[in-house]
């Protein structure tokens, strides 16, 4: 179908295709044309991409989140840390690794708690001490969907070496990415594993595995 046959199209016909794509694929389309544009920034749209409890979110939100659109939205919690019920929900503890054998840390989370049609990733947030580097090596990282039957992506990771330091002083590694499709409960698994080599392993404080979206910035407009 041609693009001048799609536009003959009432907007609400437009909005409802659309917000069964992608934030991706909203944001390029509203670059084709003001009719595209209207359609595709709609409230209608990008109330499809936030996460199915968000007006949960910003009643617990510690500061007004002010917004005037759907899109404005979603790419505030998508870029801005909203920190709720007084900041207390965000690791309140945090896990200091003294000698252990095995290595093996895992978080899960439930896709319906996440925005639909959304790219996501994975980081372990965590800190080093100076003898992290004689005693954890390479480790491997991983991030699967539950049940799945295909074996997830593994990557070996650095911890001391490929860390990226963040502003709040912590460093923060991907352990992978996973597509949360239309958040139909499924539920995903993220994991940071070295159990072959059986030296004593310490000098790792872990925080804890945020989820967030990847960036969009190659298609972003004024929103």
């Amino acid at each position: 179908m041609e693009v001048a046959s799609i536009l003959k199209l009432p907007e609400g016909c437009i909005s409802d295709i659309l917000s069964l794509t992608s934030p991706w694929d909203a944001c390029r389309t509203s670059a084709i044309s003001s009719g595209f544009k209207s359609a595709a920034d709609s409230d209608a749209v990008w109330h499809r991409f936030l996460p199915s409890d968000y007006t949960e979110i910003l009643a617990r939100s510690d500061s007004p989140v002010v917004y005037s659109t759907k899109k404005q939205l979603y790419f505030l919690l998508c870029d801005s840390l909203v920190l709720l019920d007084g900041g207390k929900l965000r690791f309140t503890e945090v896990a200091n690794l003294r000698i252990v054998c095995w290595l093996d840390i895992s978080g899960k989370i439930q896709t319906r708690m996440l925005s639909p049609v959304t790219t996501y990733a994975a980081y372990l947030v965590y800190k080093v001490s100076p003898s992290i580097h004689d005693r954890i090596g390479p480790v491997k990282a991983s991030v699967r969907f539950l049940g799945d039957e295909v074996e997830p992506e593994i990557t070996v990771v650095n911890l001391k070496q490929q860390g990226n330091m963040r502003t709040d002083g912590w460093m923060e590694i991907e352990l992978g990415e996973f597509f949360s499709d239309h958040g139909d409960g499924g539920e995903v698994e993220m994991q940071l594993k070295e159990t072959e080599i059986l030296n004593g392993k310490y000098g790792l404080i872990v925080e804890g595995i945020e989820v967030r979206p990847k960036e969009m910035v190659a298609v972003r407009d004024n929103h």
